[in-house]
């Protein structure tokens, strides 16, 4: 419930208290920007107007409109800010619930499906890899040792990636400073 409020809630905040509803959306930078853009257009405004500062909320008719009007701008334009921000974190909260199978049913395949790693029953709706997911090592490649510095190095390498001197499978290979195929 509270998820589907987000939005709405973070406008209100932002038209109570500028920046209010971007902190409450956990976007700190963007809240302080709105909270400088707002105070520094005031006084400016201020400045400019040539008008001393005065509290709108006790005596909202002693604000000039040249200040007043702009300033009034600026907080909705932070409240829409706040409400597109919120509806998008909604969304991609959902659409990743969705995409785990959490939401709108199962996800095609089974809970001792998945944790053994049987894919053939999944639907295609499986959670793609996280970033730091180590990708399957294709087939493994001997290891070779550097004489050099006694370190196992890949053995498709011409030199050793720990000292960076050349193989001797690779000096086999060289012939007048040029390299054959394998």
């Amino acid at each position: 419930m509270v998820t589907r409020l987000r939005p709405w809630i973070a406008a209100a905040l932002a038209l109570a208290i500028v920046g209010l509803g971007h902190a409450y959306l956990r976007r700190w930078g963007r809240a302080l920007l709105w909270l400088v853009t707002v105070v520094g257009a005031s006084i400016a405004l201020h400045s400019v107007a040539n008008v001393a500062p005065v509290n709108p909320i006790t005596n909202p008719e002693g604000v000039p409109s040249v200040v007043l009007l702009p300033i009034t701008a600026l907080v909705v334009l932070s409240a829409i800010d706040a409400f597109v921000l919120g509806k998008r974190d909604r969304d991609r909260a959902r659409t990743a619930t969705v995409g785990r199978g959490g939401m709108n049913g199962q996800s095609g395949s089974s809970h001792a499906d998945r944790r053994s790693g049987d894919t053939a029953a999944t639907t295609g709706t499986e959670r793609p890899p996280t970033r730091n997911a180590v990708p399957a090592a294709p087939e493994e490649m001997p290891a070779v040792t550097c004489p050099h510095c006694g370190k196992e190095t890949d053995a498709e390498l011409d030199f050793c990636h720990w000292c960076t001197e050349p193989l001797p499978a690779a000096e086999e290979n060289a012939v007048d400073g040029v390299e054959r195929g394998s």
